[in-house]
């Protein structure tokens, strides 16, 4: 159920349709990032495993931040394309 509403709510995100492409790529891209941060964030403190996990660590941290990023830039354009959008019951 969480799944399909947040597919409903990509379907709108950017003021238009979004594509089955774009929503799959926002989707699996969410999905692999959510599969590798996880578990990596429970076992790193106990496994202590060494300075790759810190390199690990940075990477994904970038990585969830471009992903933020992408959906930032995607809301703004949503935002301006329903302020252009005129008003249902008032006229301009």
């Amino acid at each position: 159920m969480g799944a399909a509403s947040a597919m409903s709510l990509l379907r709108v995100f950017a003021g238009r349709a979004l594509g089955n492409m774009v929503q799959t790529c926002i989707a699996g891209v969410a999905f692999v990032l959510m599969c590798v941060s996880l578990p990596l964030v429970y076992l790193t403190p106990m496994a202590k495993p060494g300075p790759a996990a810190d390199l690990i660590e940075w990477g994904l941290a970038a990585a969830w931040l471009v992903f933020a990023a992408w959906m930032t830039w995607l809301a703004l354009r949503a935002w301006r394309a329903f302020r252009l959008r005129p008003h249902p019951f008032l006229s301009r």
